[in-house]
């Protein structure tokens, strides 16, 4: 109808995720919108602004004039003090909760090997410490009991898929045993492992992550329809689709494969 401009605004979140020099569809989307919103006003050409968020600055500049065919500005400037750079603040952990983190370099040592024991280690002692824990502070250890794998490649998190299901979980089960002093023994479930990629089917992944969510301990008795409860995942193997749009809050043990 007369008198309805088209919009002032666009907001453009996760501009780093359009990847190639022309954006997506070869710029198709941003050059079409683009064109739309652009009207004529006293002779002169109005385009509509546009805001973009993204994780990462660098070449930003050439990135978004491929896109957009315009000059940008970075908000907010890099500050003067790198504790305190507008979107972050380091607090200390004396006050807040914090991360912990930890390198391991094994020389001479092939990487599947390490992963085992890494696996083993964190497992066995995040069921120790589940263990001593009084029952009504248990939910305080839930966030490291499921570990989550992460992978550059498929095929790296493939190899190690197998090894979770064979060595893993049959080292965990053994470390009471060899009297290992803060670790516990750990009985993995059949179906306790799984993984987040692009090799399983869209439909699943929403089941997933609500499975994801589930706390421990696990349930030890089928309910009144005689079927089992979901139970809790204790290994979480995934690639790059876990940085995007998964929020799941209880999850606090992360193992990088590589950097």
């Amino acid at each position: 109808p007369a008198g309805l401009r088209p919009p002032d605004l666009i907001i453009q979140d996760e501009l780093h995720l359009i990847s190639g020099p022309l954006g997506t569809l070869v710029g198709l989307y941003e050059t079409a919108v683009d064109n739309l919103s652009t009207w004529e006003l006293n002779g002169a050409t109005v385009r509509p602004k546009v805001i973009a968020s993204t994780a990462t600055t660098r070449r930003a500049t050439e990135q978004v004039h491929q896109l957009f065919c315009r000059q940008v500005e970075i908000f907010p400037p890099a500050g003067l003090d790198a504790d305190d750079n507008f979107f972050a603040r380091q607090r200390s952990t004396d006050l807040a909760p914090g991360r912990r983190y930890i390198g391991v370099c094994a020389p001479g040592r092939s990487r599947p090997s390490v992963l085992i024991r890494v696996y083993v280690a964190t497992l066995a002692a995040s069921q120790w410490l589940y263990d001593q824990v009084p029952e009504e502070h248990r939910e305080l250890v839930d966030p490291y009991l499921t570990l989550l794998g992460y992978f550059n490649s498929l095929r790296e998190l493939g190899g190690m898929r197998r090894l979770v299901d064979d060595d893993v979980s049959t080292r965990a089960f053994r470390i009471e045993r060899e009297d290992r002093p803060g670790m516990a023994q750990r009985k993995m479930y059949p179906d306790g492992t799984q993984e987040l990629t692009s090799r399983i089917r869209s439909s699943r992944i929403p089941d997933l992550l609500d499975q994801l969510e589930v706390s421990f301990p696990a349930a030890t008795e089928k309910d009144e329809n005689g079927r089992w409860p979901t139970r809790p995942l204790d290994v979480v193997l995934a690639t790059n689709m876990v940085s995007v749009g998964v929020d799941v809050q209880r999850l606090g043990l992360m193992v990088v494969s590589g950097q």
